[in-house]
């Protein structure tokens, strides 16, 4: 039982790691928000991976078959939304109403938000189908299932915390104008790597971010 436990949690923090829409999306909360924005914002991708592990974990040459069938439509819709999540982060302002060291509060809209960035993330799925194949993680009873999803949760968001740590101490040293152009760089990043989704669905080629 430990070692579904060990193997669970590195499963949740490593497939965390690849950095796409929505570890920009947390980045700039943390920046926005402080920690506790990133954080809230970092447990949407948590439950995102969770999701997909429990369709890896039950299913998963079952969904491997529908996310490669079904790919192009999945890039094309997912795409859009990572651009316009890309355009909404680029044209406001979240700054002005706080200093540089100030917190705004975390919302549950940013828990939604990542949340859907995750799951129309193509990469993630295969980050995630990647991770559980490499770490060899079985669940052949309901316990083990529950746990391993519990400590894959528990991996991602303790991945994610710390990244989010990271970056509202990043606040505190730059002035506000510094993280108003920050913020339009990373906005410009995730609408970009929305453009890539899409075109991929154009063109029918696979992509991962």
């Amino acid at each position: 039982m430990l070692e579904v436990i060990i193997k669970a949690f590195f499963c949740g923090f490593v497939a965390s790691i690849p950095v796409g829409p929505t570890g920009i999306f947390v980045m700039q909360r943390s920046l926005t928000k402080g920690s506790r924005g990133g954080i809230v914002a970092g447990a949407g991708s948590a439950f995102a991976d969770t999701i997909y592990a429990a369709f890896a974990l039950s299913a998963l040459t079952i969904v491997q078959t529908f996310v490669s069938d079904n790919s192009r439509i999945i890039n094309l819709v997912g795409g859009t939304i990572v651009l316009l999540m890309g355009l909404w982060m680029t044209c406001r302002n979240p700054f002005r109403k706080t200093k540089p060291t100030g917190n705004l509060p975390a919302s549950p809209k940013d828990l939604l938000n990542s949340l859907l960035l995750a799951l129309t993330n193509p990469g993630a799925i295969v980050a995630m189908f990647g991770v559980l194949s490499i770490f060899r993680v079985e669940s052949t009873t309901l316990p083990s299932f529950i746990l391993t999803l519990l400590f894959i949760f528990a991996g991602a968001l303790t991945y994610w915390s710390v990244i989010s740590f990271f970056f509202s101490k990043l606040r505190g040293h730059v002035k506000v104008r510094t993280l108003v152009w920050i913020n339009r760089v990373m906005g410009t990043i995730v609408a970009l790597l929305g453009i890539g989704l899409i075109l991929s669905g154009l063109t029918n080629n696979s992509i991962s971010l």
